[in-house]
């Protein structure tokens, strides 16, 4: 391929510094993407031999690439073709490493900093906590070697946005861990076209670069876990959800998976050992019609708990989904564990998960608190984001409310937050998001409710504004 004439380039996966004139190249809609020496080695072996310069591993991966692939697309597929020698040279020096210094010691200040992203669910973030330092004192525990009894996987039972995904990527932001997450409908059993579970162990490779060692640490989220079971009798993967679940039975209960040595690089045939023994499982699910299977076995009628009159207000979904956290809360770990047993999951597998957690839906309440008290909180991501584009965002008071009411109405919790806020948004994103960075807010923008039917009804004042504004109320 032809070279630039470029005095100065940077490898495209990790950044490091290469000369134009000898590092090898790659053009993505002509223009020029560089490889270090470390992330060229796949292709040497195509080069030295008589191939074209990009040799038959790369053109495969790039046949696999979606249509109008973007520079990501192709640095996730280059970095499967790291050599695997790299690999090895981390695995061997992992007993050297040092042990990870973890800012939060106890569940409590673990509970206290996850409240500063989850609002809410208290039961759930106290559960949660004591699972992860009992995990975390399991895995730097030198005796680790049969220790199967003790893990401290976590199923989270609640309807979509209601936080289960952001409880588990939360906790391992806390303590700098990996962190992936899969859809357990998206995987097959062993043998099976389609990805299988052993799959998503391979996206923590990814995701550390290949650090085995930092790998074999990573939590994992698998959500939907309720769709694989077998009381979705008109789910394709009926037939074989049992083997699905076996499949994510073992990596749970501490698995070494044999990695293709020819994903990462390496002649067909080799293979590389990751061990999935120190590894976090959460998994999640909606479990819809669990609560009745429960309240039969507590023997309670039409599931009648004790509430209060209904609230004519509330969505009858959240009720119900209130009606079944109660109940969840109420009965016993092994009356959950036998109805997820009759609800179609395996026994093994509700046997290896001692820590079950309901989620409560999100009330009004809890949804406002989301948007001024959250570091998870929408309005707080979209006032960064135009903040870098030089301008101040703010919403009313009766945008607040509003926004509450529809997401609440919705019944998917803080999904619809996001949502809502992001269309609402639309408009003047279009208008006044750019590259550049500022140093200085030139304009202010505010929204008010009207601006959730229509996104053109924002207002817009620019910095002479202010600086009027200012000027009369000093006189």
């Amino acid at each position: 391929m032809k070279k630039d004439n470029f005095s100065i380039a940077n490898c495209i996966c990790c950044n490091l510094s290469v000369d134009p004139a000898k590092s090898f190249v790659f053009y993505l809609n002509e223009e020029p993407l560089y490889f270090c020496d470390s992330h060229s080695k796949p292709f040497q072996m195509g080069i030295q031999v008589g191939q074209l310069e990009i040799n038959h591993k790369l053109l495969s991966y790039i046949s696999n690439l979606p249509e109008n692939f973007t520079k990501n697309d192709l640095k996730k597929s280059i970095l499967q073709l790291a050599p695997m020698s790299k690999m090895q040279s981390i695995t061997e020096n992992a007993e050297s490493l040092e042990p990870f210094d973890f800012k939060y010691h106890t569940p409590k200040e673990l509970y206290d900093e996850l409240s500063k992203t989850v609002i809410g669910q208290d039961y759930a973030k106290k559960s949660v906590s004591v699972a992860m330092i009992n995990h975390l004192k399991l895995i730097f525990n030198e005796e680790i070697e049969n220790t199967q009894a003790d893990k401290h996987h976590v199923l989270l039972l609640g309807k979509s946005g209601s936080g289960k995904t952001l409880i588990a990527k939360s906790v391992a932001n806390f303590f700098e861990l990996p962190f992936v997450m899969g859809d357990a409908t998206n995987y097959s059993p062993a043998g099976y076209q389609g990805a299988d579970a052993d799959s998503v162990i391979y996206d923590l490779l990814l995701d550390t670069e290949m650090d085995f060692d930092l790998a074999e640490r990573g939590i994992v989220f698998i959500d939907e876990i309720d769709k694989i079971s077998s009381s979705f009798k008109n789910s394709t993967q009926n037939s074989f959800s049992g083997a699905i679940q076996s499949s994510f039975l073992k990596l749970i209960e501490g698995k070494t998976i044999k990695v293709p040595g020819q994903l990462f690089g390496e002649m067909p045939g080799n293979t590389f050992n990751i061990s999935t023994n120190r590894m976090l499982f959460f998994f999640g699910g909606a479990f819809n019609g669990l609560a009745d299977i429960v309240a039969k076995k507590m023997g309670l009628k039409d599931r009648i708990v004790g509430f209060k009159k209904i609230d004519e207000t509330k969505n009858q979904e959240i009720d119900e989904a209130l009606k079944s956290y109660e109940i969840f809360s109420l009965a016993s770990r092994e009356q959950i564990a036998d109805s997820l047993i009759e609800y179609g999951m395996l026994s093994e597998f509700v046997g290896r998960i001692p820590t079950i957690v309901p989620l409560k839906p999100l009330d009004k309440d809890d949804l406002l608190k989301v948007l001024t008290h959250s570091k998870a909180s929408p309005l707080r991501k979209q006032k960064e984001l135009f903040a870098l584009s030089g301008y101040d965002l703010e919403f009313t008071d009766d945008y607040l409310e509003d926004l509450v009411s529809r997401s609440y109405k919705s019944a998917t919790g803080t999904r619809a937050l996001d949502s809502y806020v992001k269309q609402s948004l639309s408009v003047a994103s279009f208008n006044f998001l750019n590259l550049h960075d500022h140093s200085a807010i030139k304009g202010r923008l505010t929204l008010n409710k009207d601006c959730l039917v229509n996104p053109d009804a924002y207002r817009m004042e620019n910095l002479q504004s202010f600086v009027s504004f200012a000027t009369s109320a000093v006189a």
